[in-house]
C-alpha cells in the first residue's frame, strides 16, 4: 500500500462530545492552513451535526455497510481518533489492520497498539495544534518512511485477533490461579 495523492485523512464521526470530533475537525482543518489539498473521509451513524465547522474537502458516509467500511479505512493515509476517553478505540485499529498510521489523543484504548513514532503518533487529549503536526507528519512523511508507519500498524494491528487475546486471557487467568494457590 502507498500514501495517496493528493493525501486523505480520516475519522470516524460520532455525535457524542466524548468522541472528539470537534478536535479532530479543528486539528484538520489546522494541518490543511498547510497542506490545502489535504482530503477528509469520513463515516458514522449519524448525520454530522450543523453546529460543526467542517474541514474543506470533506466527504462523509452515513451508516456505510460493513462490506464498505474497510474501503473507507483504506483511502486513509492517516486515520484521526481524538476521544477525551476510549475504552478500546475500534476505529483505529480497524484502520491500522488496513495499514492506515494512527494519530490518537491519549486517551485510554488506542495507548494500547499505536506505538508513538512507529504506526501513529499520541498526543494530549485537546491539544488541535499537536494533532495538527501529527497529522501533517504522517501525510508528509518521505515515502519509506510512510510505508514503515503503514506496515508497523497493520503489524500492531495482528496483535489483537480473537485466537491470540483468548490465549493470552487464558493465560492470565491460568497465572491467578496459580498464584492464589488454587
Amino acid at each position: 500500500r502507498f500514501r495517496g495523492t493528493p493525501p486523505t485523512v480520516g475519522v470516524m464521526y460520532g455525535r457524542e462530545p466524548n468522541k472528539g470530533a470537534a478536535l479532530a475537525f479543528a486539528a484538520i482543518t489546522r494541518a490543511q492552513r498547510v497542506l490545502p489539498e489535504l482530503r477528509v473521509i469520513s463515516f458514522g451513524a449519524a448525520p454530522v451535526g450543523d453546529h460543526f465547522e467542517l474541514p474543506s474537502n470533506f466527504e462523509f458516509y452515513l451508516q456505510p455497510s460493513q462490506d464498505n467500511i474497510p474501503g473507507v479505512y483504506q483511502r486513509a493515509d492517516c486515520w484521526v481518533v481524538a476521544s477525551r476517553s476510549e475504552g478500546f478505540g475500534m476505529p483505529g485499529i480497524e484502520a491500522a489492520a488496513c495499514r492506515c498510521p494512527v494519530v490518537s489523543t491519549r486517551c485510554g484504548g488506542p495507548e494500547d497498539y499505536v506505538r508513538d513514532g512507529v504506526n501513529g503518533y499520541l498526543v494530549d487529549v485537546g491539544d488541535i495544534n499537536a494533532m495538527a503536526q501529527r497529522i501533517l507528519d504522517v501525510v508528509t512523511a518521505e515515502p519509506a518512511k510512510w510505508k514503515a508507519m503503514s506496515d508497523a500498524s497493520h503489524a500492531s494491528a495482528t496483535e489483537f485477533d480473537w485466537d491470540k487475546s483468548a490465549e493470552k486471557l487464558e493465560a492470565a487467568l491460568y497465572a491467578a490461579l496459580n498464584r492464589s494457590g488454587k
